[in-house]
């Protein structure tokens, strides 16, 4: 492996993946945290976001706290109120490139439909280069655990993230082994 250097992103929740925050203020929790509004986000402590359309808060974040229609996340507070339209994905903007080396993913339940959970790439390039590297289908089961051995490439700027629709909400886990160069 020589200089490259293994790491874990970490999604969960009991949700869609992905979500629209709400035409609210940002508010001020102290000491470098701030509270985001989004009603029923279903994230849980620990998943790792990217935030989109704000004018203070895009990029990679860590959930630390949630309540039922907030999430909290740290950074510096600027006050904003946000218009209804910023979103953010349990996904990450990747500061180098590199790869997928595998998945580990785990439901509460299967969703009883033919529902899929699918690595993909936001790509920096635009949209005439994002793709869908793997999809896994969670009708009725409930682990998907797969390492990799062709090389699943991402290259710096692009946003690896879990698409997931969850149409029944149930709880998720999400571990992505990342190899960087």
């Amino acid at each position: 492996m020589g200089d490259n250097v293994m790491s874990q992103l970490v999604f969960n929740g009991a949700a869609a993946a992905n979500g629209t925050f709400n035409n609210a203020a940002v508010v001020d929790q102290g000491g470098g945290i701030v509270r985001m509004p989004d009603n029923a986000h279903g994230l849980k402590v620990g998943s790792h976001v990217y935030i989109s359309g704000t004018d203070n808060y895009d990029g990679n974040h860590k959930v630390l706290a949630v309540a039922a229609n907030t999430f909290d996340i740290e950074a510096k507070y600027v006050a904003e109120t946000l218009a209804g339209t910023e979103t953010w994905v349990c996904g990450c903007k990747m500061n180098r490139p590199g790869w997928i080396a595998g998945i580990a993913a785990k439901l509460s339940a299967g969703v009883g439909s033919s529902e899929s959970m699918s690595i993909a790439i936001d790509s920096d390039r635009g949209s005439d280069f994002d793709v869908t590297l793997d999809s896994h289908d969670f009708n009725t089961v409930t682990n998907w655990v797969e390492l990799y051995d062709s090389k699943l490439y991402f290259e710096e700027g692009d946003i690896v993230k879990i698409t997931f629709a969850n149409s029944t909400s149930k709880t998720f886990g999400v571990r992505l082994l990342i190899e960087n160069k």
